[in-house]
């Protein structure tokens, strides 16, 4: 029973951590499209090319995942220590 729910778990994982790279990439094209652009009139060109403002809960969604996957690698390697200890 163990194994098939971290089977499940890693599963999971790596769905949760596939979406968040995309979401990563596509934060990052447009971070860098408006960094790279020279003026307000062109950068109000990409804010509007990219929709940024209807695409923020994606920016919300990416940081969320990201500490969530920050605080189960945290735990693991807590759990780790301790149980290296007690042997």
């Amino acid at each position: 029973m163990k194994k098939n729910l971290s089977k499940i778990g890693l599963i999971f994982l790596s769905v949760v951590l596939t979406v968040m790279i995309v979401c990563n990439s596509y934060i990052f094209l447009v971070t860098y499209k408006l960094s790279s652009s020279v003026g307000i009139f062109e950068k109000m060109e990409v804010i509007n090319k990219y929709h940024v403002f209807h695409q923020l809960w994606m920016g919300a969604f990416s940081i969320l995942l990201t500490v969530l996957l920050l605080i189960i690698v945290l735990v693991h390697i807590i759990r780790d220590i301790f149980k290296f200890k007690n042997q």
